[in-house]
């Protein structure tokens, strides 16, 4: 695992892996490579849904997503095929975030 003091390079990324981030409204992505994105759970709305964002590296407006952590492989491809996958990763997302964000240290811990 890397440290999570630095920012692992968009190079570095690699495609399923699900990562600790540094994002304005998110603490976990799982990096898909076809689209050089981190799929992240939008829970600013009233129904939360998977959105695409992009690596700082990549210099683009949109690139807000900094990886602090390689965690391992996600249960779910992130190249979802089906109702069925895109439900299970945003589940998955989900329940990363919930255990995150009620811990003490949870995003304070990114902040710091």
């Amino acid at each position: 695992m890397t440290s999570p003091r630095h920012l692992i390079p968009w190079k570095d990324c690699t495609h399923g892996t699900l990562y600790r981030i540094d994002s304005p409204y998110a603490s976990f992505g799982v990096y898909r490579a076809d689209h050089e994105s981190f799929l992240v759970v939008d829970q600013r709305h009233e129904r939360p849904y998977l959105v695409e964002e992009y690596h700082v590296d990549l210099g683009l407006s949109l690139g807000i997503i900094r990886p602090l952590e390689a965690l391992g492989q996600a249960p779910v491809d992130p190249c979802y095929d089906s109702d069925a996958s895109y439900t299970a990763l945003l589940r998955f997302l989900e329940a990363r975030e919930a255990s995150y964000t009620s811990t003490p240290n949870g995003r304070a811990a990114l902040a710091a």
